[in-house]
């Protein structure tokens, strides 16, 4: 489809489990000496052939510089009890894949659109993998309806330094009765208490969360210092905004927060 409009998505299963690389991939990190983490390096490299596969094709067809390429991981690392655990490591953030603490949902997310967009630039204000959708229709020249309720806004603007305001008021989660919400530098986050127990041996039947903890992550990162007891007022107002948002939301057919009913339709 190269001499007309064409869309590819594109998902590897590098990194995830069962953990095997080629023998020729492993031996370019025998400096790696725990075997899960060289495994790791050696999957994540082969992916990164893959992209470069994908990336020398686009060139040698000359559609690089008009193409718009997003890369990004769906959640990261899995390094808790109870995930699958792949030699991830998430540090400075704390937290694990199914989780709402930054190691679940800070993930890269790299842009190029060569003919449209300024290499190597670092965007800083927070994104979400919801906006992609109404940026590849803005790039298509499609205008999004409003009875379409797109959660994502067309990152274009922002990324071509038309517009310096955050693409996002806020940008919210929920998994089951795991949740976050992020306003600028502040988040308000409930997260699963297993990350609070580092000596568990065992995951528990039903999810326990913990109450909701308030972060400044420009200051805090790793989110380790609760500030909800000190700005009360910071946590009513995000709670509200997230309550108002989870509202509008579907009852999830499957995982966490579903339906017994529902789900069984579903499956």
């Amino acid at each position: 489809h190269k001499d007309q409009p064409f869309f590819l998505y594109l998902a590897f299963n590098a990194v995830r489990t069962p953990m095997h690389a080629t023998d020729d991939r492993l031996s370019r990190f025998t400096s790696i000496a725990d075997e899960e983490r060289r495994t790791y390096a050696a999957m994540l490299t082969a992916m990164d052939e893959g992209v470069g596969k994908v990336l020398d094709t686009l060139n040698a067809a000359h559609l690089e510089e008009n193409t718009l390429i997003f890369f990004f991981s769906d959640n990261g690392g899995p390094t808790m009890l109870g995930t699958t655990i792949n030699g991830s490591i998430n540090k400075p953030l704390r937290g694990s894949k199914r989780t709402t603490l930054e190691g679940g949902i800070h993930v890269p997310f790299v842009v190029q659109w060569k003919g449209k967009l300024k290499g190597g630039a670092v965007y800083n204000q927070p994104v979400i993998q919801l906006d992609v959708l109404p940026t590849a229709l803005a790039a298509a020249g499609v205008t999004a309806k409003p009875d379409w309720r797109l959660d994502g806004v067309n990152l274009l603007p922002h990324l071509q330094g038309e517009v310096t305001a955050p693409p996002h008021t806020r940008l919210y989660w929920r998994l089951g009765e795991q949740w976050a919400v992020r306003q600028g530098d502040w988040k308000l986050v409930r997260y699963d208490q297993t990350l609070d127990t580092p000596g568990a041996t065992s995951v528990p039947s039903r999810i326990k969360v913990t109450p909701p903890r308030l972060y400044n992550l420009a200051r805090d990162l790793g989110e380790t210092h609760d500030l909800a007891a000190e700005q009360s007022e910071k946590v009513s107002e995000l709670l509200g905004g997230w309550k108002d948002w989870s509202t509008q939301l579907a009852q999830p057919l499957w995982g966490p927060g579903s339906s017994p009913a529902e789900g069984k339709k579903a499956e």
